[in-house]
């Protein structure tokens, strides 16, 4: 069976989470007027990277392939030389 990936929220609910994101961003600052462009564009920002890390399958990266054990043997050298 195939795996389902994840389906992107409506456009209406993407929207309700950056303004909620732009609204603690200002309350952060608490209110002060002059910065709400830069807050909707900080939080459309965020909850763009967050929507798209959800939805991206993670690529693993390929680990190094472990050096074999050595099938050679060293000869044993006596304690007196």
């Amino acid at each position: 069976m195939p795996k389902k990936s994840a389906a992107s929220p409506a456009p209406e609910t993407v929207t309700a989470m950056i303004a909620e994101a732009a609204y603690y961003k200002a309350a952060q600052r608490d209110f002060v007027p002059g910065h709400e462009l830069s807050d909707w564009l900080a939080a459309e920002a965020e909850i763009e990277a967050t929507l798209t890390a959800a939805t991206t399958p993670s690529r693993r990266k390929k680990s190094a392939p472990r050096p074999q054990p050595s099938t050679t043997t060293r000869p044993k050298r006596s304690p007196l030389s």
